[in-house]
């Protein structure tokens, strides 16, 4: 069993369940290849402004839409004592299940407050001794964590959120592998990436960005000294999802006969350099600093999409006749609606 990695937490638990519990086979990427993957999203978590890409929970529910055979099980406890007890029979029949946690108590990711809101990560097993061995999709880890350990990272708010049941798990159980599989053997990747690069979300990222550029120099006056560091670590990460959901693409497309290499070092700079932007003006604080942020946004989304938008023109150009050994023409295509 090799877990697999993915830019989101949630979404790599997700997308282990259906590979390997399940045994379905496609890249996550075919799954999530659609126009929203390229959304830049201003949101706000625990009262302070983030940029984030679609919500994984939403993801997934457009996958059980397209493919109602898969159904998301979460299980209630009356306390976390017993919920232990079920991960261990749970994982030693299905090898892992989806765990929320607190990052606070957490061997990936520590923070130094409580932060447990859609963090997602694998319990894979119990050792004779008690200890727990965890994956993060995120970081492509493992560790060993004590039971008292894992009964801290479970026992969170978070994971009281459904009318103050218990609530730390989930996992989806999928009735029809096969029609699902048949469906998304008929994808094609390079035509599922044309249709999302050319419906990107240019206009809406730009507005978005715009709202969440403006929102900073408000935050920060309500963000108290002692948290202006954890604030900027939590910019950061979220910034560093959207960062690898891109990254994570040009690997995909890599695969596809698509070289972005140098095209995604660009981004990746522009990216890294408005990370940097965003964290100079909350520490300093100056209007001059807060002013220069959209501008840079906007400069990035605008390479992001000529960038995106070119890659499939090199490929074409590089390969005439890659689609002339396919059998079938357009019948044979499954394409989303």
């Amino acid at each position: 069993m090799t877990l697999q990695p993915a830019y989101n937490c949630l979404l790599g638990c997700f997308y282990n369940e259906l590979t390997i519990r399940h045994g379905l086979r496609f890249p996550l990427e075919k799954w999530l290849l659609q126009a929203d993957y390229f959304q830049v999203i201003h949101c706000v978590v625990h009262g302070y402004s983030k940029l984030s890409g679609p919500h994984p929970g939403d993801l997934i529910q457009q996958f059980q839409q397209e493919f109602p055979a898969v159904r998301t099980v979460v299980p209630e406890f009356r306390d976390v004592r017993q919920s232990v007890n079920f991960a261990r029979e749970f994982t030693r029949k299905h090898g892992f299940i989806s765990a929320a946690h607190n990052l606070k108590h957490a061997p990936f990711e520590t923070t130094t407050y409580d932060s447990d809101s859609w963090n997602y990560l694998l319990l894979t097993g119990f050792t004779g001794k008690g200890e727990c061995r965890v994956y993060s999709p995120y970081n492509n880890e493992y560790a060993p964590v004590s039971e008292e350990q894992l009964e801290f990272m479970l026992d969170t708010a978070f994971n009281y959120r459904q009318a103050g049941k218990f609530t730390p798990f989930m996992y989806w159980e999928c009735e029809d592998t096969q029609s699902i599989q048949g469906a998304l053997d008929r994808l094609d990747e390079m035509e599922l990436y044309r249709s999302a690069v050319q419906n990107y979300p240019l206009e809406f990222n730009l507005h978005e960005g715009r709202i969440y550029t403006d929102s900073l120099k408000v935050m920060r006056q309500h963000i108290p000294p002692e948290q202006i560091r954890m604030q900027i670590n939590e910019i950061h990460a979220f910034h560093r999802i959207l960062l690898r959901s891109r990254q994570d693409l040009s690997v995909f497309l890599g695969g596809t006969g698509i070289e972005a290499g140098k095209d995604m070092d660009v981004l990746v700079n522009k990216w890294t350099k408005f990370n940097q932007l965003v964290a100079l003006a909350i520490l300093r604080n100056s209007t001059e600093e807060y002013g220069r942020l959209y501008p840079q946004f906007e400069e990035l989304i605008r390479e992001e999409e000529r960038i995106l938008k070119r890659l499939p023109d090199k490929f074409a150009a590089a390969s005439p006749q890659s689609n002339s050994g396919k059998s079938g023409g357009d019948n044979d295509v499954y394409h989303r609606s």
